[in-house]
C-alpha cells in the first residue's frame, strides 16, 4: 500500500524534473528516484537558500524539511531544517533536532548551532553540557582530515569557546567565561566578539589588552 504522506512529498517536490542525468537512489546523491521520477536536490537546495537569502524563513523551513526527507536525511539537508528552526526561533525544537540524532557528537558544525540554539533559548546549563560533549573519534579524525587547511577549523573550535563563554557569562560565571573568551582568541586571533567581551566585561588586564592589539595588528593579513 502506497504511503499517502511520502505520496504528497513527492508531488510537491518533483515540479518539473524532466531531462535530468539518472543516478541510483542514495542518501547523499544529487538525484534520487521517486515515484519513477527525477529529483534534482541541488536545484531545490539552491532554492532553500534563496529563501534563506530573502529572510522567508518559513518557506525555507517547509522545503528544507521536505529535501530533508526525500533525500533520507542527507546530513546537508538535516543541518539546513536545523538552521531553519533556529532562524524561525524555533530554538528548543532546532536543538532537538540534532541531538536527538547525535549529530552533535559527529561534527563541529552541528555541535555549534545545537549550543547556539540552546543559548538562544535561554537553556545556559544545557548548552554548556552539549559543548562540552566530546565528538567521537572518528568525526574528531574527519574533522582534521576534511577542514581546508588548520585555520578553518581553529577558527570552528574558537566558535565552540566563544558559545561557551556567552553561556558561562549568562549564567554569572564570570571567570569560566573568561577562560573560554581567551580560548576563542588564542585560536583565532579574528574572533572579535570573544575579545570585546573580554574588553567590555573587563576581563583582561590592560597588559593583556595590549598584548591581544598588538598580535591582531601585526597579523591583519593572515586569514
Amino acid at each position: 500500500t502506497a504511503n499517502p504522506r511520502r505520496h504528497r512529498r513527492a508531488s510537491a517536490l518533483k515540479m518539473s524534473a524532466e531531462g535530468h542525468s539518472k543516478f541510483d537512489c542514495c542518501g547523499d546523491s544529487p538525484h534520487v528516484r521517486s515515484h519513477n521520477e527525477q529529483i534534482d536536490f541541488e536545484r531545490y537546495r539552491k532554492m532553500v537558500q534563496w529563501y534563506i537569502d530573502k529572510h522567508q524563513y518559513t518557506t525555507a523551513l517547509f522545503w528544507a524539511d521536505k529535501l530533508a526527507s526525500m533525500s533520507r536525511e542527507c546530513s546537508e539537508d538535516i543541518y539546513t531544517v536545523a538552521h531553519c528552526l533556529y532562524l524561525n526561533k524555533q530554538y528548543r525544537r532546532a536543538a532537538h533536532f540534532i541531538e536527538s540524532r547525535g549529530l552533535h557528537k559527529k561534527s563541529l558544525n552541528f555541535k555549534i548551532l545545537a549550543v547556539s540554539s540552546r543559548i538562544a533559548g535561554k537553556e545556559y546549563k544545557e548548552a554548556i553540557q552539549i559543548s562540552e560533549a566530546p565528538l567521537s573519534d572518528a568525526a574528531a579524525a574527519g574533522a582534521e582530515s576534511t577542514a581546508e587547511d588548520s585555520g578553518s577549523l581553529h577558527r570552528l573550535e574558537a566558535s565552540l569557546h566563544l558559545l561557551q563563554g556567552k553561556a558561562y557569562e549568562a549564567i554569572d560565571n564570570r571567570s569560566l567565561a573568561a577562560e573560554c573568551y581567551k580560548k576563542a582568541l588564542a585560536l583565532d586571533i579574528h574572533c572579535y566578539e570573544a575579545f570585546e567581551a573580554l574588553v567590555k566585561h573587563q576581563m583582561l588586564s590592560r597588559e593583556e589588552e595590549l598584548s591581544i592589539s598588538c598580535w591582531s595588528v601585526l597579523h591583519h593579513g593572515r586569514v
